[in-house]
């Protein structure tokens, strides 16, 4: 069946060969093996190339175990798509109950990107910091203004960002808006899962010094 599966999208040159790859693990899942073929077309079709990359996503499918926190993953049920994440809808299986379970996913992956505090301190050696900066804004998902920490998406690739530090200076200059500003260091404290009961997100936090 995986033969079959990847030679029918192999001969229309319809796939990446990063995305064959992918594809060719998904097929070894039990769930993708179980789940409708439509779907598992429109999971092997979605964007491959540029800023629609869905790679990573699929990346992230295709390395779920079967079974997660007592619950056996049966197949996938749907699949809802939006312009920047998606929401994959599984049919689980726990203590003899069936029921379905989804979440949120960046397109890009669960590591999406960035996100950190501004510390302020005084130009003077070892001097601990006095002020912290954050962003009060009108954001569209709670319909209302919000502290936001600063950081976000990053693109790897696009606009000279090569790596995530990189990355980190621009938002920090960007979102303070000081063409000229001097990060003194910047600390990165590893992934958080924000909210890891709807969304696998897990952007790197960081604390950054000016």
């Amino acid at each position: 069946y995986i033969i079959v599966f990847m030679i029918e999208f192999a001969e229309t040159g319809r796939l990446t060969p990063a995305r064959e790859k992918i594809v060719a693990e998904l097929m070894r899942q039990p769930w993708f093996q179980a789940t409708d073929t439509r779907l598992q077309q429109e999971l092997a079709l979605l964007p491959q190339k540029g800023k629609e990359n869905h790679d990573g996503f699929l990346q992230d499918l295709a390395s779920r175990k079967e079974v997660i926190g007592g619950a056996r993953v049966l197949k996938m049920q749907g699949l809802n798509r939006g312009n920047f994440a998606l929401i994959p809808v599984f049919e689980v299986e726990a203590n003899g109950t069936q029921y379905t379970y989804e979440y949120v996913s960046w397109r890009y992956g669960p590591q999406s990107g960035a996100k950190g505090i501004v510390f302020v301190r005084p130009p003077i050696p070892g001097a601990s910091p006095t002020h912290f900066i954050t962003l009060l804004g009108e954001k569209f998902a709670p319909g209302k203004k919000v502290n936001d920490t600063i950081g976000g998406f990053i693109d790897l690739g696009v606009e000279g960002v090569q790596t995530l530090m990189d990355k980190i200076h621009r938002e920090v200059s960007e979102e303070l808006g000081v063409d000229d500003l001097k990060i003194d260091e910047v600390v990165d404290l590893g992934p958080i899962y924000t909210d890891p009961g709807m969304t696998n997100n897990n952007p790197r936090l960081f604390a950054a010094f000016i």
